[in-house]
């Protein structure tokens, strides 16, 4: 079907597959309450409301359609058995990758939904989201995919921030451009980036910015290597301050992004980047990619 269908038959297939789809939806609602914590006379006016969609789900207009799937998606966020939840993720994020894009679309609705109305309890599964995600980036350059996937980092920083951060600092050096657009992600929302700013700032004033690493052979001198954990960091504070969107919250933390970042300077003169780190520069260069500087 996906081969030989007509211009007009990814509605169709996405109305038909949506109509039994809401159907199913409000007979497993229905028949496990007890799953989400509701008795099971309970009444749910949202999960009611399914059997009445299914006219609206064989209409052809797109957006029509895409109501319907935001419907749909607000009552399987809200009751989905928890044991099937990360499963239902990981398989939307896979969605995103979707040549049809109204499939990708549908895709980042639920995605979006779980996120918002179910996020709080995925803390343990922050890292293999994120790695789900970031490898979805790698297999599309697609503008709306990427936005989607932007979406999903920042509703999951929103509830675990530490978490999100810890994860995205641990990413390989030199970024590549898919982290940097999940760090930039974090960036547009004032308070949020405020909250990411000084977790970066107490990563760099908290670790020490380089080791001496003395040579055995008589008359050399010491070297000192940089850190990873400061360098991810100052290099995460590069991405998040330029997205213009940041402006209020680095204004608001002018005077200790100035201060640390001023204080960074001073660290890294005469320090070297870790070999491993130097190797894969040089190697992207090779390639004839554009470099991203290590440098703060």
């Amino acid at each position: 079907l996906r081969h030989g269908r007509s211009a007009r038959a990814p509605k169709d297939l996405w109305g038909l597959a949506c109509a039994p789809c809401s159907l199913d939806t409000k007979s497993l609602c229905c028949s496990s309450p007890a799953h989400t914590g509701f008795a099971r006379d309970h009444r749910d006016e949202s999960v009611e409301k399914l059997k009445a969609m299914k006219p609206g789900l064989r209409d052809p207009d797109v957006n029509t359609l895409f109501q319907a799937c935001c419907s749909i998606a607000k009552v399987i966020a809200k009751r989905l058995p928890p044991d099937q939840l990360l499963s239902l993720l990981l398989t939307m994020l896979e969605g995103l990758a979707d040549p049809d894009r109204n499939c990708s679309r549908a895709a980042t609705v639920m995605i979006n939904s779980l996120l918002k109305e179910r996020g709080a309890v995925l803390l343990e599964k922050v890292p293999e989201i994120l790695a789900v995600v970031h490898a979805k980036l790698q297999e599309v350059d697609q503008e709306h995919v990427w936005k989607a996937a932007q979406q999903a980092v920042y509703i999951l920083a929103s509830q675990h921030r530490v978490v999100v951060v810890s994860s995205l600092l641990n990413s390989p050096l030199p970024l590549d451009s898919c982290t940097c657009a999940l760090w930039r992600a974090l960036a547009p929302d004032p308070t949020l980036a405020s909250q990411v700013l000084e977790l970066l700032l107490e990563k760099i004033n908290r670790d020490v910015p380089y080791k001496e690493n003395k040579s055995f052979l008589r008359g050399s001198t010491s070297e000192r290597v940089a850190t990873f954990l400061p360098l991810s960091a100052t290099c995460a504070l590069h991405e998040l301050m330029s997205v213009p969107e940041s402006g209020p919250a680095v204004v608001g933390l002018y005077a200790e992004l100035f201060v640390t970042l001023l204080l960074r300077v001073s660290c890294t003169v005469g320090v070297q980047l870790p070999k491993g780190l130097l190797s894969k520069e040089r190697k992207t260069l090779g390639r004839g990619q554009p470099p991203r500087t290590l440098d703060p």
